[in-house]
């Protein structure tokens, strides 16, 4: 498993998609026109780290504080199961972004957030890293949530039902919070690949904060990229 301490407005990086060598293998070499032949480079490293474990994202700024009593006893609860989502925002639903709603406003979500049952899971098909999904997702780790599930990349609001559909499998599946491990690797693979998104209806690129509270306080260090393969010349 892949833990990445990030701070909030880093929460859309696509770590999941980050490979430990260049695509088309160790070389950095793929097919004629970037496209990949039967034989390329294919093992372990060469792909996407999300499809080889499960990367996970944790708030770093909270990382730093002791747990608030909230934030572990949603953990308790998420831990135990079951998971049942609930909007990070309020005008974002699982029918859809609600048209011509008004936003929903900072103590109208942590009203709504704070008085959700233990075991909710917020999610928002959207990016959390700015915007009004950063404001809610500073709201919702200020109620003490310790899962949250969005969509990180760009798209039309006509797909967000089909979004919120996944990620209620998802959690129904899951069961409880550890659970979620393998069925989000599992879909990140799906997702991958256009013939199985296409016909399994998945969408988009599914970001998890996970966030125990007694976890060891990790990610002090800063984070760096791979050395490049190879001799480099200065």
């Amino acid at each position: 498993m892949i833990e990445a301490f990030l701070p909030r407005t880093l929460l859309d990086e696509p770590i999941d998609e980050w490979r430990l060598v260049p695509d088309g293998g160790a070389d950095g070499t793929a097919g004629e026109g970037g496209e990949y032949e039967e034989d390329d480079f294919f093992d372990e490293q060469s792909m996407p780290l999300g499809l080889r474990r499960t990367v996970l994202l944790r708030d770093r700024r909270r990382n730093a504080k002791a747990p608030i009593p909230e934030w572990r006893r949603r953990w308790t609860a998420t831990a135990r199961g079951p998971l049942a989502g609930i909007p990070l925002r309020g005008e974002s639903t699982d029918t859809g972004h609600l048209s011509g709603a008004r936003r929903e406003s900072r103590y109208g979500t942590l009203r709504r957030l704070s008085g959700s049952g233990d075991g909710c899971v917020p999610v928002f098909c959207g990016p959390v890293g700015s915007g009004a999904g950063r404001e809610a997702m500073d709201v919702a780790l200020a109620a003490g949530h310790p899962l949250v599930l969005w969509r990180r990349d760009g798209h039309d609001h006509d797909e967000c039902r089909t979004f919120h559909r996944s990620a209620a499998r998802l959690l129904s599946l899951a069961g409880h919070a550890e659970g979620l491990h393998p069925h989000v690797r599992d879909l990140r693979i799906g997702a991958f690949d256009p013939e199985i998104a296409r016909s399994e209806g998945l969408t988009g690129r599914i970001a998890v904060l996970y966030d125990p509270p007694d976890r060891p306080p990790y990610g002090a260090e800063a984070m760096r990229p791979p050395p490049l393969a190879g001799p480099q010349i200065i």
